[in-house]
């Protein structure tokens, strides 16, 4: 049962991983949503739907788009940083930020905007350390990390000149129904889904799985989201992970197991150097004291709920179906 609607809800990148779990939080919640993103999504969208490229939309029609739906919350969830290269990376993640920041100036409405940082602007993180949310503790090392860092200080910085309200939500690694195939985990479910129904034992070789990082589930993301749209705190930095660094090995066999597929796990030698950060943990507790918000998943119930939607998605026919948006 729905809650009365409170609202109206513009969400970025709606048809995402994360943005999806947002919208269906949002509807929950009692937000009529307007979803935008680039193209159609795969499956059906119960919203109303807007196809966009927020990247290289002129300041006028995201104004004009914001101006007619007169949203009370505008919520980014644009820039993932899954089959990307280093040199994608700018106008995945910074560029998006870049045009939403000159279509809220061009438009005389004024949202709550919650952006979805990630925890790779921190860059290194010592092991059995946790990341500092300070403004001056971001020190990414790759270019993902450069980009989403430098959509959030635009953010931060267009708050205190006056020209939006916003929050910034710093989100660790992410897991749950609907992990794009070309995470590590959709990678693996990937392989045992076939190895499923072909009847052939699974052979999965990966990268040396060594590191421990913070993860969570996308529904907890979306529920922090709703956190964040209620209590306004204008130019801060929360971090949204599980506050616990978890093995990447202990997950993929969390998921092999959970799978019941017969499947054999191999790992190449591990790097000398490079690659993305072995250790990643981030303070929950400001998101805990301002918002009232906690990860409600546990690691094993993200994972198996994963495996569930990936061998229901098996048979289930992809449509195009949306709702159109309003005149």
């Amino acid at each position: 049962m729905t809650e009365p609607q409170v609202g109206r809800a513009i969400v970025l990148g709606a048809t995402g991983f994360v943005g999806t779990h947002v919208c269906t939080a949002l509807v929950a919640s009692g937000y009529e949503v307007l979803g935008v993103a680039r193209g159609r999504p795969a499956r059906e969208f119960p919203y109303t739907f807007l196809e966009l490229d927020v990247s290289a939309a002129a300041a006028s029609t995201i104004g004009g788009v914001v101006d007619s739906f007169e949203p009370d919350l505008v919520v980014n969830t644009i820039g993932s940083i899954w089959g990307r290269s280093d040199d994608q990376m700018w106008s995945a993640a910074a560029q998006p930020v870049e045009s939403l920041l000159a279509g809220l100036r061009n438009a005389d409405h004024r949202p709550w905007l919650v952006h979805l940082g990630s925890v790779l602007e921190y860059g290194t993180i010592g092991v059995g350390e946790t990341a500092n949310a300070r403004r001056d503790a971001a020190r990414p090392t790759g270019a993902y990390g450069e980009a989403k860092l430098a959509a959030t200080e635009s953010i931060l910085d267009a708050v205190v000149e006056g020209h939006i309200d916003a929050v910034v939500l710093r989100i660790a690694n992410v897991s749950g129904p609907g992990a794009p195939n070309i995470s590590l985990l959709g990678q693996v479910a990937r392989q045992l889904a076939d190895a499923k129904v072909s009847g052939v034992p699974a052979t999965i070789t990966l990268d040396a799985l060594t590191a421990q990082r913070d993860y969570v589930d996308a529904r907890d993301v979306a529920d922090a989201v709703v956190a964040a749209a209620r209590v306004r705190l204008p130019g801060t930095v929360l971090d949204i992970g599980r506050g616990e660094a978890v093995g990447v090995r202990e997950m993929v066999r969390m998921l092999l197991d959970i799978s019941g597929v017969d499947a054999e796990l191999a790992e190449r030698e591990p790097a000398t150097s490079g690659g993305s950060p072995r250790w990643t943990q981030v303070d929950i507790g400001p998101a805990r004291d301002h918002l009232g918000w906690v990860p409600t998943r546990s690691i094993y119930r993200s994972i198996e709920d994963f495996w569930l939607d990936t061998i229901a998605n098996i048979e289930r026919p992809h449509t195009h179906a949306v709702h159109p948006t309003r005149a």
